[in-house]
């Protein structure tokens, strides 16, 4: 991408999964990235976008889109913790 080309840049959906997954496989080096990881966290993001984007105030005061990129991550590193033995390679031999 071309310095010129930053203030034109549009982020997409893909790029917010991108880097979740990226850090959580950085902060993870037992685990890394293992494919499948990022159906789990697509399944958590359309939650999370849909409570947004439906203009429900209850929802309103739970889930701020200016965090809803830390939020993803926290709840997507708890949910790994009970999936994470479906994720580790090591147990794919027996």
């Amino acid at each position: 991408m071309k310095p010129e080309d930053v203030n034109n840049y549009i982020e997409t959906h893909a790029d917010v999964i991108h880097r979740i997954l990226f850090i959580y496989a950085k902060l993870n080096p037992g685990i890394k990235y293992v494919q499948g990881m990022n159906e789990v966290l697509a399944v958590l993001y359309y939650c999370f976008l849909d409570c947004d984007y439906n203009n429900d105030k209850e929802y309103d005061a739970i889930i701020d889109n200016k965090y809803l990129e830390s939020d993803l991550f926290f709840s997507f590193s708890n949910i790994m913790i009970e999936l994470r033995d479906g994720f580790l390679r090591e147990l794919d031999q027996e």
